[in-house]
């Protein structure tokens, strides 16, 4: 049962973005942070969601609507929190995007050549 913390690192940026970075109170072994990357093509945002998402299931599963002398928890609103947090990190990872390729056309001839290419492609 190994625990690292490195914001550097994808593993390190999961532990920091669902506030698991204390070893002596930890939620994932880095095992268990690496087999959310796995399972999420190596996309730290994802992972982190998918983590989220799985302590939200714990939460769902163990705390119920507790109270006991002044002291009061609500597992299903933590677990809701947790899929929030879960779907923003998600919504995050989407509108990234990545990067698109531009044509450009800098004269009558490469116009011709795009106009072309685009044919092409809507043949397929």
């Amino acid at each position: 049962m190994s625990f690292s913390y490195d914001p550097k690192t994808k593993k390190g940026r999961i532990r920091l973005v669902i506030a698991d970075t204390n070893e002596d109170n930890r939620y994932f072994d880095d095992d268990e942070i690496e087999a959310f990357l796995a399972m999420e093509d190596g996309e730290w945002k994802l992972a982190a969601a998918r983590a989220l998402e799985t302590m939200a299931s714990s939460e769902t599963i163990i705390l119920k609507v507790v109270t006991s002398q002044d002291t009061q928890t609500n597992g299903p609103q933590v677990a809701a929190d947790l899929r929030k947090a879960a779907q923003q990190l998600r919504k995050d990872y989407e509108e990234e995007g990545g990067f698109a390729i531009v044509e450009q056309a800098n004269d009558m001839f490469s116009a011709r050549e795009l106009v072309w290419k685009d044919m092409m492609r809507r043949a397929k």
